[in-house]
């Protein structure tokens, strides 16, 4: 018997079934007067959620078909309901803008790229005479197609950043910025989207721009590095488990190191250490000033006793010529 698994060949071509039936045309019918596609920006709330938002904000008389990659289907019991819902958006989950066209049978939810979807954007540090209606209305058709403003935030007179909310195409991108303009005034504005995936143009990924990229931030860390070694300074390692043992490493490593080493116990006697120091020192200093050792009871016209542990006293020693002079000023023969 052979022991080799069996392996199935893959065919060359690829199956092809038509399918023409009368059921399936008429549901299609249906579908395209009564459905909708939907999808929540970057957002997929759990099915029991999901019944609860379309029941209150919609209908009861509907039916929900879940898809992948967050799309769902909702059809409408007639062509009037589907339509209601249609012009009275936009629609909002808290401040995620919902997706919504009219249903085709070409849908495929793995394919289907979302292009228009509204999006509420903060425009950052507005000057105080430009919070006009006119010129945010303006602003909006600027980015994409306006549709409303927060006006809560002007009754309150917050005026940190206007929040509009703007119809884009995200397949087109958005600015992360816009220049505003007025008599010799120019400003340069940031923009800001809630909960909208940016593709960003560095790493061509989704949830950032470009100018807040990480592997660009990365690089720019990696440059900034070198720069320092290059110029000598000292770069710390990287941040240990231990904060205590981090700290003292970037305080002076040399000491760390000596510290980290076990002391040395040895039994000697004090005073064997000292007598060993000055000795050491004596022959130093013998060796460049020729030093000797003599007592602090030198001088023979005040003699003092000696005690027996005393220290000796080191003192550059006289030339000749130097003692013969001392000695004669004591009235003392050469």
């Amino acid at each position: 018997m052979d022991a080799r698994p069996y392996i199935v060949e893959q065919l060359e071509h690829t199956p092809e079934y038509n399918i023409n039936t009368l059921e399936i045309d008429e549901q299609c019918t249906i579908y395209e007067s009564q459905a909708i596609i939907c999808k929540f920006n970057c957002y997929w709330p759990k099915l029991a959620d999901l019944f609860i938002w379309i029941y209150t904000n919609w209908t009861t008389e509907c039916e929900v078909h879940l898809c992948s990659k967050g799309f769902f289907i909702v059809k409408f019991l007639s062509a009037t309901d589907r339509d209601i819902v249609m012009q009275e958006g936009p629609w909002f989950w808290g401040s995620t803008g919902l997706f919504i066209t009219p249903w085709f049978p070409g849908f495929d939810a793995n394919t289907m790229v979302v292009s228009k979807m509204p999006v509420w954007g903060r425009l950052h540090n507005l000057p105080i005479h430009l919070w006009n209606q006119q010129v945010l209305t303006g602003i909006g058709n600027t980015i994409g197609r306006y549709i409303k403003m927060d006006t809560q935030r002007v009754e309150e007179r917050i005026y940190t950043f206007a929040r509009i909310c703007v119809e884009v195409d995200l397949s087109k991108g958005l600015p992360d910025q816009i220049q505003l303009k007025h008599r010799q005034s120019r400003w340069t504005r940031v923009l800001d989207y809630e909960n909208t995936a940016f593709r960003c143009r560095t790493c061509r990924q989704t949830g950032h721009l470009q100018s807040m990229c990480p592997t660009v931030k990365k690089d720019s860390r990696r440059k900034k590095k070198t720069e320092k070694q290059a110029k000598g300074w000292y770069i710390p390692p990287p941040p240990s488990d231990n904060e205590e043992e981090e700290e003292m490493e970037y305080a002076n490593p040399n000491e760390n190191k000596q510290m980290n080493k076990e002391p040395v116990v040895e039994d000697t006697d004090p005073l064997d250490n000292i007598e060993t120091t000055l000795a050491r020192r004596a022959e130093m200093d013998m060796g460049r000033n020729k030093c000797t050792h003599t007592s602090d009871t030198l001088d023979s016209d005040n003699p003092q006793p000696v005690a027996e542990n005393a220290l000796a006293l080191i003192t550059p020693t006289e030339s000749q010529g130097n003692w013969r002079k001392v000695e004669k000023k004591k009235g003392r023969k050469a």
